[in-house]
């Protein structure tokens, strides 16, 4: 799947095994609906890109936004 919402709806009614983000499931770690398996294991690197319109000066909304992308991935 690719929208972490309904891989994590899935993951509760017990379909299977799932790669989610620890905020995403936060709650239901915490009253037992989600167990945590393999905690020592994490996902390797990956890429975030951007696509945005090259039309000059960026707009500061957008420039804004990639700045706190930046800054919210970096590790």
């Amino acid at each position: 799947m690719d929208d972490s919402l309904s891989l994590r709806d899935a993951a509760v009614r017990g379909v299977g095994v799932a790669v989610i983000s620890d905020i995403l499931v936060s709650d239901e770690l915490a009253d037992g609906r989600l167990v945590q398996v393999l905690p020592d294991w994490k996902l390797p690197a990956g890429r975030v890109w951007a696509v945005y319109p090259k039309r000059g000066k960026l707009p500061a909304k957008t420039a804004g936004m990639l700045d706190a992308l930046v800054a919210g991935v970096r590790i």
